[in-house]
């Protein structure tokens, strides 16, 4: 029998509330009107507590089947599915972390203008223009320690569009991939073994 990873779940939540409902008692009462049929007393109640303690074991055995099939199809189907989800926000995160830090350079270089303190762009102009002005401060300051280095963007405009880009791609994927897990979580389907179909039967979970 074929049932749907959301079935699925369902079944094994009813086996274990059934098994929870099932109520075995290591001590029982038995009354001084009892005591004439005390033999078939004591052999009713031994049978009644060993069945209901089988049919709690089978219960939590079938729930554990149950969840033991939806965890192999998850990892064939959704899991795969779940790891490239993880990847692309790693991916993402890290790419949107390192186009933030640069472009806040351009963004405050345009509020205050140009300023030695910020990095330079990656720009051959602008990067040789900031080193002829450290040169000439080399050359002219005579105490203190003057760096003898700029600071510049280290990606050029192509490359901050070709990851701008590949950050749009990557978000598109995401959004698609939602789609996919949904899928995988509406269509997936598991086998139940005969085992599970008869302690559900038995216990009226399934027709």
């Amino acid at each position: 029998m074929e049932v749907l990873l959301r079935t699925a779940s369902t079944l094994a939540r009813a086996c274990s509330e059934t098994a929870q409902r099932i109520e075995v008692r290591a001590v029982a009462r038995i009354t001084v009107s009892q005591r004439a049929a005390l033999i078939e007393r004591l052999e009713r109640l031994s049978d009644e507590t060993y069945a209901h303690m089988q049919d709690v074991t089978e219960l939590h055995w079938a729930r554990a089947e149950i969840r033991r099939l939806i965890g192999e199809a998850n990892q064939q189907k959704v899991h795969p599915l779940l790891v490239e989800r993880d990847t692309l926000n790693t991916v993402e995160k890290f790419i949107s972390e390192q186009l933030e830090q640069m472009q806040a350079v351009s963004r405050r270089r345009r509020l205050y203008g140009d300023t030695g303190s910020l990095p330079v762009a990656h720009n051959f102009e602008e990067v040789n223009s900031a080193l002829v002005v450290v040169q000439q401060r080399l050359d002219t300051v005579t105490h203190g320690d003057v760096p003898d280095y700029v600071e510049v963007v280290a990606l050029s405009p192509d490359q901050v569009t070709l990851l701008q880009d590949r950050l749009s791609a990557l978000r598109r994927r995401r959004a698609a991939l939602s789609d996919e897990l949904a899928a995988a979580n509406l269509n997936a389907r598991i086998t139940l073994p005969s085992s599970v179909l008869a302690t559900l039967r038995k216990h009226k979970i399934i027709e």
